[in-house]
C-alpha cells in the first residue's frame, strides 16, 4: 500500500492521523537534495490534503546547511532541542 492511499483509508476514520517519519536524515544520505525536496513536496501535501499531522526527525550535525535549509522548507515549524529544551522557531 502507498503512503497516499494509506492517508486516505485513514482519513475516512473519525479519528486524528499522526505520521512519525524518524528516518529523514537516511533519505537526505542516500538520495539526492532534488529528490528528498520532491519527495518532501509530495508527502506534505498528501498529509495536508487528508488533514493529518506528521513530525520528521533528523540530525541537524549530519547535515550541510544547504541541506538543512531545504527541508525546513518544507515544514510549518522546526523544533530544536537544547540543554534540555524545545525550542520553536514560529
Amino acid at each position: 500500500m502507498t503512503i497516499a492511499r494509506a492517508l486516505r483509508s485513514l482519513a475516512d476514520s473519525t479519528r486524528k492521523v499522526a505520521i512519525g517519519f524518524d528516518i529523514l536524515s537516511e533519505v537526505i544520505r542516500k538520495f539526492e537534495l532534488k529528490v528528498v525536496f520532491r519527495f518532501l513536496s509530495i508527502l506534505t501535501r498528501q498529509i495536508a490534503k487528508t488533514d493529518a499531522v506528521a513530525h520528521f526527525h533528523l540530525n541537524p550535525q549530519r547535515h550541510s546547511p544547504v541541506e538543512l535549509s531545504l527541508v525546513h522548507s518544507q515544514f510549518d515549524l522546526t523544533i530544536t532541542t537544547a540543554d534540555d529544551l524545545l525550542l520553536s522557531d514560529g
